[in-house]
């Protein structure tokens, strides 16, 4: 009205945005490190991860944390430039929302954002699973292994002692044991040592092809020996323990008969993918295979027809499965008739006992690997893992109550701001309906249960999406469990009852503050 063009205008807004952006974003920076620095340490201190933790003053955190802040202003604001310098004055001094519906389709949508983030960290750390997390590195009570068939060794092959298998036997709290076998030559490592266990087999026809494909694909799958020969892990375990691979693999072609697998005249192809879902190779279940396989302690070839009982390939990235690790997998019988030495071929022990072990059993078969003075053995079990989880869980709950407070105050701010910004927008359409016998109580009625309505739908809106994002992170991120059904519950519950809180606190708080001057004065704001 008093001539101010658009552009002054514009230059009026951007110079109130900057001003309170920069207050906004320099006391965000500052408190936020010094936050941070005070919460951080205290959060982690308690939790396994205190020794990985060091504050940094990093000047690029900075930089990041102004620019998406800065970016965020520039675009919410665009809006408000447009309608300010197209606006008549006229137009101005009645404006009023006119698109309400459009405001709390929005509204809705920022609410369930922040319930999704909410709900996604809330159930992932908090229902982090011990028992799920065990199964996932054992299938038995107790696994000791022998290293030195897994990478190159600085010290001479040390094998595992028939003895010490007797030894475990013995013991009143052992059920029952397994042996898993692991072919290796007698070559000395790149280290010195021994090298890490391999078979020596002629590359024949049958193999030419598959050969060339794995060194395609270079995944170290297959190797091939100065003399032409290729070099692949080739396993031996008893039949009866077959079944414990299941969960570990996929069968591609063909099936995991362990009565057939018994009979030693089939074997286990692994094509060394992971997770393809499709038999890619050359090698396909019924084929009959002709092998040559060098036996290291005669120095002889020994010929050996095998029909490929199935094709499998990796699933599960943990150490739980052995078929897995595998190229070539026999029967335990099998492998014995191939490998004159295969007593010194021993690779891993699994035990079993009666019941789970007690730590105190633990121990004992601890001292029976350490009495060996073979100090190429390794040992792990269910109760020592158990033990380990069960810290990894009290840190995850610790973090994780941590973010989701941090995500919860997010999401409580941008509830307020919505329904203040709303309600602040309609003075006069309160005011006029007051003058015509509105009550207060009726008043904080009618807003309560718009935020009500705006929380309850975010929360309906964010549970689906919050239990795909929960399902699809729970498996793609290793260090989470797995997806709590109940937990995820509970935080339905929370996240609702916070919204519905805030909801109506505010609507408590507005309808003070509007009822605070007269009605008459209140709808003279307009003229």
């Amino acid at each position: 009205t008093i001539g101010t063009t658009a552009k002054q205008i514009r230059t009026l807004l951007t110079w109130q945005v900057l001003r309170l952006s920069a207050a906004g974003i320099g006391a965000g920076l500052v408190l936020g490190y010094l936050v941070g620095l005070a919460a951080s340490p205290a959060v982690l201190a308690r939790t396994n991860y205190s020794a990985f933790y060091k504050p940094s003053l990093n000047p690029l955190f900075f930089i990041s944390a102004v620019f998406f802040s800065a970016l965020t202003v520039y675009i919410s604001s665009r809006k408000s430039y447009r309608l300010a310098m197209r606006i008549s004055p006229v137009e101005a001094a009645r404006y009023r929302e006119r698109n309400e519906k459009k405001k709390k389709v929005w509204s809705a949508v920022s609410f369930m954002l922040s319930g999704i983030i909410f709900l996604v960290v809330f159930t992932l750390t908090l229902g982090y699973n011990v028992e799920n997390m065990v199964d996932r590195y054992h299938t038995a009570d107790v696994r000791i292994r022998q290293d030195a068939m897994m990478w190159d060794n600085e010290e001479p092959y040390q094998p595992i002692r028939q003895s010490m298998v007797e030894e475990i036997e013995k013991l009143p709290f052992i059920a029952e044991t397994a042996i898993y076998y692991q072919a290796r030559r007698h070559e000395e490592g790149i280290l010195g040592g021994c090298e890490a266990g391999y078979a020596q087999l002629r590359l024949t026809d049958e193999l030419k092809e598959e050969f060339a494909r794995c060194v395609q694909m270079g995944t170290g799958w297959m190797n091939q020996a100065d003399n032409g020969d290729i070099l692949l892990d080739l396993w031996g375990l008893p039949a009866d323990q077959l079944y414990l691979e299941e969960e570990n693999i996929r069968v591609l072609e063909g099936s995991l008969d362990a009565e057939k697998f018994a009979s030693g005249k089939y074997v286990i192809y692994n094509q060394g993918t992971n997770q393809s879902g499709r038999a890619a190779g050359n090698i396909h279940a019924g084929q009959v295979l002709h092998l040559s396989i060098l036996d290291p302690d005669t120095g002889a070839y020994v010929e050996r027809e095998a029909e490929v009982l199935a094709v499998v390939e990796r699933i599960n990235p943990f150490s739980t499965g052995l078929v897995a690790k595998a190229a070539l997998t026999f029967p335990d019988g099998a492998f014995q008739e191939i490998y004159s030495g295969y007593a010194d071929m021993i690779t891993i022990i699994q035990a079993n006992g009666f019941r789970e072990l007690t730590q105190e059993e633990y121990g004992q078969l601890e001292e029976i690997v350490r009495n060996s003075f073979n100090f190429q053995l390794s040992i792990e079990s269910r109760v020592e893992e158990r033990q380990a989880q069960r810290k990894e869980k009290a840190s995850m709950i610790l973090i994780g109550l941590f973010l989701a407070g941090v995500f919860g105050i997010i999401g409580i701010c941008n509830v307020v701001n919505t329904l203040v910004t709303g309600v602040l927008s309609r003075k006069l359409e309160f005011a006029a309906m007051q003058s015509v016998g509105m009550t207060k109580k009726q008043m904080c009625s009618m807003i309560g249960r718009e935020g009500l309505l705006l929380s309850g739908i975010s929360v309906l809106a964010a549970i689906p999406l919050g239990v795909f994002f929960c399902r699809v992170l729970g498996k793609a991120i290793l260090f989470f469990s797995s997806f709590s059904a109940g937990i995820f519950a509970a935080g339905c519950g929370i996240l609702l009852a916070v919204m519905c809180g805030v909801s109506l606190s505010v609507a408590l708080l507005l309808t003070r503050f509007l009822t605070r001057r007269p009605v008459v004065e209140r709808l003279r704001e307009a003229e």
